[in-house]
């Protein structure tokens, strides 16, 4: 198993919550999905996570194609499914916090960087002090006063049927099929938090190579989680202020938030086509591989069929990831 672990700089507080360089706001890890091909076995997995396989109850059904899944909470482990599924482990928001006070949830995101791949990534930031304020957002949307690289966004209220009390609102950029999302909504009114004046939070959900990228620059980068959202936020949307003319890139800023983004500077989340061949892969072959395979073909007899033979393993583990590296290197 490799175990070559991305150089990881754990939070000064174990519980995963993190301030930003602003008091008020709050953020943290909320949801953490992963899955690990077919070389990893439940028991790798398990020593990945540090945690106790016995601790976790066995079901006999799974969900999204897994057919069995092992669960401590709200911390599951899901397996047997096809050939490529390999094993998925799923951390809801309460699921990172449990894991948090056991683990460094960053070592073990490093960990599956080394050794399988995110595939959903929740952030989320806290704001207690009203800088968010989901009805001055509504306006600006409903006014067009919003440059953004999402084309539309959806607004979301909740009733109590007995009552017609509005029981939350929710404000999402991006549809559920994007590969990053936004959402915010007043969490003070989803858990009825009489005793706060304000809690608003806003989310950030990245999956598959957005969750990949994100959870990178997160381990190599010494910088507060808070801040890290917010540069991320900032690329994809930007609320203004109206101005003359139909060019939104000449409004300026709205006041509210600049105050949120506080100066941090915007986070890419795409990635460079790479630098990389079929030329140099062939020159690599010749250079470092082709010794290995003379000497094989020597033990063999000349077998050429022998040779075939691990030709036909490496493709059988091939996943898209590689199919589309090769689409790069014509």
């Amino acid at each position: 198993m490799k175990k070559e672990y991305l150089n990881v700089v754990p939070p000064s507080s174990n519980r995963g919550a993190q301030n930003t360089s602003e008091s008020g706001l709050k953020a943290c890890v909320d949801w953490l999905s992963s899955t690990f091909e077919i070389d990893i076995t439940l028991t790798n997995v398990f020593e990945l996570l540090g945690l106790d396989q016995g601790e976790f109850t066995e079901l006999d059904h799974g969900k999204y194609g897994y057919k069995k899944q092992l669960i401590r909470g709200p911390i599951k482990v899901l397996y047997d499914g096809s050939d490529q599924m390999g094993i998925h482990v799923e951390m809801t928001g309460e699921g990172v916090r449990q894991y948090q006070m056991e683990k460094n949830i960053y070592l073990f995101m490093a960990k599956v960087m080394a050794t399988g791949k995110i595939t959903r990534l929740d952030l989320s930031i806290d704001d207690y002090d009203g800088l968010l304020n989901l009805s001055t957002i509504e306006r600006k949307i409903r006014r067009g006063e919003v440059q953004s690289k999402f084309k539309n966004s959806t607004s979301i209220r909740k009733y109590d049927l007995k009552d017609g009390r509005t029981s939350g609102r929710t404000i999402y950029f991006g549809s559920s099929s994007s590969r990053i999302r936004f959402r915010i909504y007043d969490k003070k009114e989803e858990q009825e938090r009489d005793d706060l004046e304000h809690w608003t939070r806003l989310e950030l959900q990245a999956r598959e190579e957005r969750a990949q990228l994100l959870t990178r620059i997160m381990l190599e980068n010494e910088v507060f989680l808070g801040d890290m959202i917010r540069s991320v936020v900032g690329r994809y949307i930007r609320f203004t202020v109206k101005g003359q003319g139909k060019n939104k890139s000449r409004w300026e800023t709205a006041p509210f938030w600049t105050k949120f983004l506080n100066g941090v500077s915007q986070v890419k989340l795409t990635q460079e086509k790479p630098e990389q061949n079929i030329e140099k892969t062939e020159k690599w072959i010749y250079n470092q591989v082709s010794v290995s395979l003379s000497l094989l073909f020597k033990w063999y007899e000349g077998d050429i069929e022998k040779l075939m033979d691990i030709i036909s393993h490496g493709k059988a583990r091939t996943t898209n990831y590689h199919e589309q590296k090769l689409n790069y290197m014509g």
